[in-house]
């Protein structure tokens, strides 16, 4: 799982700075949710609709497409997180929204480029 972290970690900080630097601020670990998000697919965390079209995807594409969904949802929620404290990123890392609108997220996914 290593190798995904560090995957991860160079995207995240390239892709949704801000955030990053937060959790990094606050000594949030990507394996505090993240691991819960690459095992399941996000079966656990998201809604059946929204997890169906991700796991089509994930099919399709490959591991990266964990990737590209995990920062589309950071993106997503990235004002929020920036006024939050630990407990609170945490907790909303752990325990998304049931509401998350899957339009955006496939917007978010989209505007993504990984070189």
């Amino acid at each position: 799982f290593t190798r995904h972290t560090r995957i991860f970690q160079k995207l995240f900080s390239d892709h949704v700075p801000a955030t990053y630097a937060k959790f990094r601020e606050l000594e949030i670990r990507d394996d505090f949710y993240l691991l819960d998000w690459c095992l399941t697919v996000f079966c656990k965390a998201l809604e059946v609709p929204l997890v169906s079209r991700i796991w089509d995807c994930f099919l399709l594409e490959g591991e990266i497409f964990i990737y590209l969904t995990a920062l589309a949802i950071l993106k997503l929620y990235e004002k929020q997180l920036k006024d939050s404290s630990f407990e609170e990123c945490l907790g909303f890392m752990r325990k998304l929204p049931e509401d998350i609108p899957e339009k955006q997220v496939f917007e978010l996914i989209n505007g993504i480029v990984i070189a």
